[in-house]
């Protein structure tokens, strides 16, 4: 689960990191093993609730939590699933299933943004390669929707893997570069498997899914402040990348575009806006004035706190 994420400017100059597993249990924010042993600065921390570092317990507004047991101390007021049994057992922690699921209030559970956002971009590649298919399928005579269920799986799978690919780069290094590497490797088997398996060629695809990665990489070293700017740039550059890649290597414009579409927006930019990217996860710099967090969750406003998936963000103008 994300981290709390504290910025502050005032001298001395730092950033504190907090890290926890599924459950709330605090972890080294940078190796995910082990226990954080830090001394906090704030008591905010795993999905923006208040830490009672004393006891071992989280508020959660309407109930106590204990992340040791992974239950709360008191019953829930509400069955929200009925028709779920994990919902009967009323000491749980949403369902039992905290990688879906967060419980602002300590009552009533919610969809996790990671799983909303990961369930809408999928959806929205398994619809744009249905619709590219049956695109083709009218241009040369054929029934709109025919291949459409074996276009659909394919565009899931290559959906839920350019997701996975992030998640998995950030997992084995926190060097940027390595992580640049590991996408772009990992992007150009993953394009080239999906365009030969709609009955493309595999180079074509493969150029075409290397080159958004590419792109997108190179997005993320121009530093911008606006990560929601930088997630559209990711995908319109990308995107077009991706096509002109295709193109240039003698396949189709459209295939290469939407590789590069899906590379960009459900890895790079997805990431981004989810508060995942790499980065971050650097030791800051000591030569700089400000440590910024290139996150959209996590740009410090003053006075302003933002609850993240798993954390919450806070920030001061370092006026002290």
């Amino acid at each position: 689960m994300k981290a709390a994420v504290f910025k502050y400017d005032c001298k001395p100059v730092g950033t504190e990191k907090f890290r926890y597993d599924a459950w709330g249990n605090s972890r080294d924010p940078y190796t995910w093993t082990g226990t954080n042993t830090l001394h906090p600065m704030f008591d905010r921390g795993f999905t923006g609730h208040e830490h009672l570092f004393g006891f071992g317990l989280i508020n959660m507004n309407g109930r106590m939590y204990d992340p040791v047991m992974s239950s709360f101390l008191s019953v829930d007021n509400y069955v929200q699933a009925p028709d779920n049994s994990q919902n009967f057992n009323r000491y749980a922690y949403c369902l039992n299933n905290p990688l879906k699921y967060t419980d602002p209030s300590g009552e009533v559970f919610g969809a996790d943004d990671a799983a909303i956002l990961l369930t809408v971009g999928v959806a929205a590649t398994v619809a744009s390669s249905v619709t590219l298919n049956g695109l083709s399928n009218l241009e040369h005579g054929q029934p709109f929707f025919q291949n459409a269920g074996r276009v659909a799986l394919i565009g899931a799978m290559q959906g839920c893997l350019s997701f996975a690919i992030g998640g998995i780069a950030e997992t084995i290094t926190t060097n940027v570069w390595g992580q640049m590497a590991f996408r772009a490797g990992a992007h150009y088997l993953v394009g080239g498997c999906s365009t030969a398996a709609r009955g493309g060629d595999f180079a074509d695809g493969a150029a075409a899914s290397l080159a958004s990665s590419l792109v997108c990489g190179g997005v993320k070293l121009l530093g911008f402040n606006n990560a929601h700017l930088e997630a559209a740039v990711d995908i319109a550059g990308g995107t077009l990348a991706g096509g002109v890649a295709e193109h240039i290597m003698g396949g189709d414009f459209v295939d290469g575009a939407f590789n590069g579409f899906v590379c960009a927006g459900l890895n790079h930019a997805m990431h981004l806006v989810m508060g995942n990217s790499g980065g971050p996860d650097d030791p800051p710099s000591q030569n700089s004035k400000s440590n910024k967090i290139n996150k959209p969750n996590h740009e410090s406003i003053e006075g302003a706190s933002t609850v993240v998936a798993g954390g919450v963000a806070l920030g001061q103008d370092g006026k002290c």
